[in-house]
């Protein structure tokens, strides 16, 4: 059966707005026209990729707006089979049962600020909070007055333990290549890329740019910037000079940190 998605695609390059409806996993990219619609009457889907928009297509959205409802598509979201995982699988597992992950639902519900504070131990403070919640709504402070840095307690509190051998990133390219990073080499690069930032002029509250494809320098990057205390922005790789020059100025980017390259669905972009 093919499942269709009825959105609204909107066209970077002339501003229009279109009502689409492509297939999930398709590689038709929809651009200011209509691939297919589905005829609410008939409940059909009609293709019209090589052909030109019926004209009376206006005609049949007036008479059937988006809102009317309908029992033509029934929802597939509704599932209650359980298929419970084996017992040595479970026993392995942080929560190795429902009742346990409800124990923890009813704690963080009813007791929030105990709980969250219980979760916080666990991570490394350079210094521990004075208020676990600072809650002036519509602001919140969560562990105020704590310092604590997230790139620090991804890689460096490893070093120590055992886990400095054990891969942290594992990575496939597209064409097939592959690299493999444990904590202490990733470690490694995400200082060199740190002092880096910090060359280029990068100082704590800065932000920088991250124009890149999917690959292990954009993690890299990430925690690079997080390391000095830099404000990071993940920017669409595909996206267009026009968009990214937008993105870049909104927040006010110091640095923008970019490849020459990239695979993406087959060709080098």
């Amino acid at each position: 059966m093919l499942h269709m998605v009825l959105g609204f695609c909107f066209c970077v390059e002339c501003r229009a707005a279109d009502q689409v409806a492509t297939a999930p996993g398709s590689d038709n990219r929809p651009h200011c026209r209509l691939l297919a619609f589905c005829d609410t009457q008939s409940d059909k889907l009609v293709d019209t990729s090589s052909t030109v928009r019926p004209k009376n297509f206006a005609e049949e959205s007036t008479s059937a707006p988006m809102s009317t409802v309908t029992t033509n598509i029934e929802s597939l979201a509704h599932e209650e089979r359980v298929f419970p995982p084996p017992a040595p699988f479970s026993q392995k597992a942080h929560l190795k049962s429902m009742a346990e992950l409800e124990r923890l639902r009813r704690e963080a519900y009813e007791h929030p600020e105990e709980f969250w504070a219980g979760m916080a131990q666990e991570l490394h403070w350079f210094r521990k909070w004075d208020t676990v919640l600072q809650w002036e709504p519509p602001h919140a402070q969560w562990f105020v007055g704590g310092k604590i840095n997230i790139s620090y307690n991804c890689l460096d509190r490893h070093l120590s333990t055992w886990r400095r051998n054990k891969a942290a990133l594992i990575w496939e390219g597209e064409p097939g290549d592959m690299r493999t990073l444990t904590y202490q080499q990733l470690h490694r690069e995400v200082c060199r890329f740190a002092n880096v930032l910090k060359r280029a002029g990068v100082q704590t509250g800065d932000r920088v740019a991250l124009y890149m494809p999917l690959i292990p320098e954009l993690a890299i990057s990430m925690l690079a910037c997080a390391r000095i205390g830099a404000t990071h922005s993940v920017i669409f790789g595909g996206f267009s000079s026009a968009a990214l020059i937008d993105r870049i100025n909104d927040a006010s980017c110091k640095l923008v940190v970019t490849a020459d390259g990239g695979w993406r669905r087959g060709t080098e972009v």
